[in-house]
């Protein structure tokens, strides 16, 4: 069974952050993702996102509570230097948690969450030019971008009104192109991990997921007229036999 749909803003558990592993991102990559973040740590408007959330320290009690998967400039910058991303997708998820944190944790078109708002469409812009497309693997377009943490909260809810089959068919698809994306450490339960798919692999699942639901919203109407015209028919019989007595009650009078 699948526990949680695991994302910043919907249905969140805690990560387990161990030492990094040292991964091969390409150089070529590894150069203008670092260059996208020197941008970025260099904006005079940045400095909310340059180092962790010092919650403790500010009273913000609940902020661990909302925020599961805390991420920061400072800290990927630091797993750059380590060779801790495996690719340049890995890279643009880890920068747009920082803004989807952000504008999760603050009130909607409050101060932080404008600033987060503009910084996400900066680095959208950013890694287009840089990378060819958002999801970092260039050239890619529109079909394999990178999702909005909007998309991952819409596709995050529609799952869970998807039939058990349709959701073992997601689960297979994500093992075979995407396993990074599964917790399958307790034998009774496997977490998703929405913030670990990749751009090409989750428009993949968010078709399929819409296809589902329209296949479900069609069958649904269909058996919502079928009843609707029984009911109807059912009426039509009851009126008749009203009708039918109307003459018998008469003749009594």
């Amino acid at each position: 069974m699948v526990r949680n749909c695991f994302f910043t803003s919907c249905f969140c558990v805690p990560l387990e952050r161990g030492a990094p592993r040292q991964l091969n991102m390409a150089s070529d990559d590894m150069e203008k993702c670092s260059e996208m973040l020197e941008n970025l740590l260099a904006h005079a408007e940045s400095e909310p996102f340059r180092e962790p959330v010092l919650w403790e320290q500010w009273g913000l009690a609940d902020y661990p509570l909302v925020v599961k998967n805390p991420m920061d400039l400072g800290t990927i910058k630091g797993k750059l230097e380590k060779k801790a991303y495996e690719s340049a997708t890995d890279f643009v998820q880890d920068v747009n948690l920082v803004w989807a944190n952000c504008m999760l944790y603050n009130a909607d078109r409050s101060p932080y969450w404008k600033l987060a708002k503009k910084f996400q469409k900066l680095f959208e812009k950013q890694v287009n030019k840089a990378l060819g497309g958002a999801d970092g693997e260039g050239g890619s377009g529109g079909k394999n971008k990178a999702p909005t943490p909007e998309e991952k909260a819409k596709f995050c809810r529609n799952i869970y009104n998807i039939s058990p089959q349709q959701l073992g068919r997601i689960l297979q698809q994500l093992d075979e192109k995407c396993v990074r994306a599964l917790d399958k450490s307790n034998p009774n339960e496997i977490e998703l991990n929405i913030d670990a798919i990749d751009g090409e692999t989750f428009r993949s699942l968010e078709e399929f997921v819409k296809d589902c639901l329209s296949k479900k919203a069609s069958s649904d109407a269909a058996k919502a007229k079928k009843r609707k015209l029984g009911e109807g028919g059912a009426s039509q019989v009851g009126s008749a036999a009203v009708s039918h007595e109307e003459p018998d009650a008469k003749k009594t009078k």
